[in-house]
């Protein structure tokens, strides 16, 4: 990912869970020292694909200092029951200026 820019995040989801059944999702974005978060609500599951994507906007990115950034996924079901993915790294990249365009 690259500071400054809106990447569309897209995670692939390594699971036997039937994702049509899913209620609510939420995916956090924290710095690796865990000192800053983002929370994304607007997730969109793709039960065929088994992919779970977001977009982060320039502002979002430019709140991160580079380096690593650690995001996790979490369901809710319809049942009731939670369930959340394993905490993968990603590199934040560096931009030249803290500016909105």
């Amino acid at each position: 990912m690259d500071r400054g820019t809106n990447p569309l995040v897209i995670l692939k989801l390594h699971t036997d869970l039937d994702l049509e059944y899913v209620e609510e999702c939420r995916v956090v974005v924290s710095s690796e020292q865990e000192t800053h978060k983002i929370a994304y609500s607007n997730v969109t599951i793709d039960s065929e694909n088994k992919t779970a994507s977001f977009q982060m906007t320039q502002e979002d990115t430019l709140s991160f200092y580079s380096g690593n950034v650690k995001i996790q996924l979490r369901l809710k079901f319809q049942n009731g029951s939670v369930k959340a993915s394993k905490i993968v790294m990603a590199n934040m990249n560096d931009c030249l200026e803290d500016v909105v365009i």
